[in-house]
């Protein structure tokens, strides 16, 4: 794995590859742009802060990509290809837009607030919740979605416990609970 450090990054994979990033300058952007032919992992690392990642060039290539925020904020952008979107667990706030493609949206203990902005179940989204976060594991699911999901003007809203929340824009509580096991897995 390679690591990069600066404040401002426009970062080429020719051939596929693992980056870690780090930024120390505080209140500085970061900004990453995942390119090239192979399946390319980005990880926001040590004391990084409002980190934009990513999954394709202006060009629009459609690789498959995974990006992973740790940083305080975070945006996780994918292209075309089939994503896998990391959401911080260190309490941050990340918004997550997955692009086109199937992609999926990953959530663990700790998470913070995270927005997803373009769920889309036709696409074959899904999103996946830490065991710990759901009493009962995917047999639970429904009955966890029913005590601690509702809806606002954008979307839904998931209470995950412990401050942590998760919303998810242009669904709906009746969307997410009628179709939980389609959604979601826990595990």
């Amino acid at each position: 794995m390679a690591t990069i450090s600066g404040a401002c990054f426009h970062v080429e994979s020719i051939s596929g590859g693992t980056f870690a990033i780090d930024t120390t300058a505080a209140g500085k952007t970061t900004t990453l742009f995942l390119a090239g032919s192979g399946n390319d992992a980005f990880i926001a690392a040590g004391n990084t802060s409002n980190v934009n990642i990513y999954s394709e060039n202006a060009g629009g290539n459609k690789l498959d990509g995974s990006l992973a925020g740790t940083g305080t904020t975070n945006q996780l952008v994918g292209g075309a290809g089939n994503d896998t979107l990391v959401a911080s667990t260190n309490g941050a706030t990340d918004r997550l837009v997955g692009g086109g493609g199937a992609d999926n949206f990953d959530f663990g203990v700790g998470a913070g607030t995270h927005t997803i902005t373009d769920f889309t179940m036709a696409q074959g989204d899904m999103i996946n919740l830490a065991a710990a976060l759901v009493p009962g594991g995917q047999a639970g699911l429904g009955a966890f979605l029913t005590a601690n999901a509702s809806d606002n003007a954008a979307g839904v809203l998931i209470n995950l416990g412990s401050n942590d929340t998760l919303q998810i824009n242009g669904l709906t509580k009746a969307d997410i609970t009628t179709n939980s096991n389609s959604i979601f897995h826990v595990g």
